[in-house]
């Protein structure tokens, strides 16, 4: 990726590129090469040419596009790339098939650890929504293959989706909460086989750190 201040120079660029490349063989993919209007004087220039918005690209997972902050000054805008969420989707799908045998607290760990390393990758500066998708999207595939390992649905998906939509207000990486409270069994013995019980009147040790209230089963 190469950026210009004039757009002559992004041409001689472009072409010098081209022949460049010749030299050796070699030619630029169409479908990955393009000159783009991109930066602060973006907009007004579509404008002119009777675009609705500048035009965005893809690059390293992210969607880049034109925006500006809350002072009306030029930004970079990041996102999650779309294709990329719906590909990671079906892969994490896929791994927690394959995991049920394993039992819950595999699929729970598998899940806790992707999440981390999605966000450590992804969590970046604007694109929280983009996240806040992809955890919850993820939540539900958890969700449809725990109950998946017998014939009879072993986790409410009521305390699920609370305690993960509760994380999203708070920050993006305490959405991953759920998945670790129900990781340690030592203090509930049905939390091996991730059963309804959680605990009894409330006061489990995943209500006691829970900023949810009545989090759990128990207060159903």
């Amino acid at each position: 990726m190469a950026c210009f201040t004039h757009e002559e120079d992004a041409k001689r660029f472009s072409a010098a590129l081209i022949e460049r490349l010749a030299e050796f063989a070699l030619e630029v993919e169409p479908s990955k090469t393009a000159l783009l209007r991109f930066g602060s004087y973006a907009k007004r220039q579509c404008a002119k040419l009777g675009l609705s918005r500048p035009p965005s690209f893809d690059f390293l997972g992210f969607t880049h596009y034109v925006t500006w902050s809350r002072s009306k000054r030029f930004m970079v805008g990041r996102k999650t790339q779309g294709s990329r969420i719906n590909k990671k989707l079906k892969e994490v799908g896929v791994r927690l098939a394959k995991l049920r045998t394993s039992g819950g607290h595999a699929m729970m760990d598998y899940t806790k650890r992707h999440l981390q390393g999605h966000i450590a990758y992804f969590g970046v500066s604007g694109n929280s929504r983009s996240l806040k998708t992809y955890i919850y999207r993820v939540s539900r595939v958890l969700f449809k293959w725990l109950n998946r390992r017998s014939q009879c649905k072993s986790v409410i998906g009521r305390a699920l989706v609370r305690c993960s939509k509760h994380g999203y207000r708070r920050y993006v990486s305490s959405t991953t909460y759920i998945l670790t409270i129900v990781d340690d069994s030592s203090w509930e013995p049905d939390g091996v086989t991730l059963q309804v019980r959680f605990c009894e009147g409330g006061k489990c040790e995943a209500c006691r750190y829970s900023p949810i209230k009545n989090c759990c089963s128990c207060a159903e």
